[in-house]
């Protein structure tokens, strides 16, 4: 079912929030909160078959189908998908139907990760294979990657608007970068650290996040997130002393790096390379934070073991004010 969450107030004291008991009540929201809940998503109706613009076909349309455990998202105007690992799984939902389609010959697992492009192309990283499966409207699915050269990817981000695609290659012990053809070029020399000086280990590179031509990658060596430029040259380590064990990352247009640390159970928020504020699991009503999904003003959180997606409103920084959210 959809539920309309309620929206943060009541603060206890002056660096703290809480939440009323009943979800669905609204109270005024505070103008110094970042996030502003939105939505909690735990299903929708299961379209069998969809036409190629994703609406339902004529009787195709099912009964409520519920989520299991939400591990990624990607996120594009109507369309969020979500890699269900429970159910094995991705899902299509059209935010404005509220309607679910599986994408074919897809199954999520625990490790899956999705991104979408400004085309609102599927993109769908196979650890396995070592490749990229590209899902777009109207065509057959594209393969990027060839496992003779890039034998393990482990992440990757799609970019906005040129469509390059940056992936994390821990066995050639690089940053790869394929254009939207596919092709594939690489970010420094076989063996370049990617890091600075102290830090050589590419395998320590966990999430990925890219706002224009900037690049955000965790390091779980230092506990912090490198900032890379288009160039793979480290530009910035940020969160060092205040992150413990970061595990999922999104950024946005304002400046705003969000990263789930499973550590304290905490999803802290950076501007300009320095801790902005925190919420706690409890002040977001979550379970877990399982992956994170921004697109424009709207962030998106999977919570797996809530079998559910909440999503919220960015506040522009002029609007907010930082505190620590429990």
């Amino acid at each position: 079912m959809l539920l309309a969450a309620s929206l943060v107030g009541c603060a206890s004291d002056k660096n703290s929030a809480v939440l009323p008991a009943n979800p669905s009540s609204a109270i005024t929201r505070q103008t110094n909160e970042l996030l502003t809940p939105q939505q909690t998503i735990t299903g929708g109706q299961l379209a069998a078959a969809v036409d190629a613009n994703g609406f339902p076909l004529p009787g195709s349309l099912g009964g409520f189908t519920q989520l299991v455990y939400p591990v990624a998202l990607a996120t594009r105007n109507t369309d969020l998908y979500i890699a269900d690992s429970g159910s094995r799984r991705i899902y299509k939902f059209d935010l404005s139907t509220q309607i679910l389609s599986v994408v074919p010959d897809e199954i999520a697992r625990p490790w899956t990760q999705i991104q979408v492009g400004a085309d609102r192309s599927l993109f769908v990283l196979d650890k396995i294979r070592a490749n990229i499966r590209v899902h777009s409207p109207g065509q057959s699915v594209r393969i990027i990657g060839d496992p003779s050269i890039t034998g393990s990817l482990d992440g990757f981000v799609v970019g906005s608007p040129d469509g390059r695609i940056i992936a994390t290659d821990k066995l050639s012990q690089r940053l790869i970068m394929f254009s939207p053809l596919g092709s594939l070029n690489g970010l420094g020399l076989p063996g370049w650290p990617l890091h600075s000086p102290a830090d050589k280990n590419l395998s320590a590179l966990g999430s990925l996040a890219n706002v224009g031509r900037n690049l955000y990658a965790i390091d779980s060596l230092c506990r912090c997130v490198v900032e890379f430029d288009d160039t793979g040259r480290v530009n910035a380590h940020i969160g060092q002393g205040e992150l413990l064990q970061p595990q999922a990352l999104a950024a946005d247009q304002f400046g705003h790096l969000f990263v789930a640390d499973a550590a304290d159970r905490t999803l802290k928020v950076f501007l300009h390379g320095k801790l902005f504020t925190r919420y706690t699991v409890h002040a977001l009503r979550a379970n877990e934070i399982s992956a994170l999904a921004v697109d424009g003003s709207m962030l998106y959180l999977a919570d797996g073991a809530g079998s559910r997606v909440l999503t919220f409103r960015i506040q522009t920084p002029m609007n907010t004010n930082s505190g620590f959210k429990q």
